[in-house]
């Protein structure tokens, strides 16, 4: 593997998108690691919407939840669906609307194992992954772990993850 590899840098990342006020981060988090392994020869935009409200497990788009509920929505062929057939935040969705494409494998990997992380992302694309995030999108200035010179995020503790995001590099 490359000591250094970014997504970013070699134009394989999707556009970055706002979850705003809901709790859907694990359903952009994993729309976006998937939209990921498909670039650079297909590009998606796949609605964050419809996997949060269509998934099987009545919830609402505020109560949270996580990669098994992702995987589960995948894997049963509930979706994805385009973006542009169940647009993210009005609080519609069309339970009618039919999976894009079959997502036939998911990998998880154990533990914290960077190593096998960083393979993951060079050789599949983005990897899902949860994290404690103190405080909001809105106050890491006042969280004590936001770098502003690197960019970047780092919180080494005991408190339970609260957020799902992406590894891109």
């Amino acid at each position: 593997l490359p000591y250094r590899y970014n997504y970013l840098k070699n134009g394989r990342a999707p556009k970055v998108k706002d979850q705003g006020q809901y709790g859907t981060c694990w359903a952009f988090a994993a729309l976006t690691a998937l939209e990921s392994s498909l670039l650079p020869e297909n590009s998606y935009d796949f609605s964050e919407d419809h996997m949060s409200l269509n998934n099987s497990f009545n919830i609402m788009q505020n109560e949270g939840g996580d990669y098994n509920m992702a995987i589960a929505y995948l894997t049963s062929w509930q979706g994805p669906v385009l973006e542009k057939d169940d647009p993210y935040g009005d609080g519609v969705t069309n339970e009618e609307l039919n999976s894009e494409l079959h997502v036939q494998e998911v990998q998880l990997i154990e533990g914290k194992n960077i190593e096998e992380v960083k393979e993951m992302i060079f050789k599949y694309g983005g990897v899902e992954s949860s994290i404690y995030m103190a405080g909001t999108s809105n106050n890491l200035q006042y969280s004590g772990f936001y770098n502003y010179d690197e960019n970047s995020y780092c919180y080494i503790g005991t408190q339970k993850p609260n957020h799902d995001v992406v590894i891109i590099g």
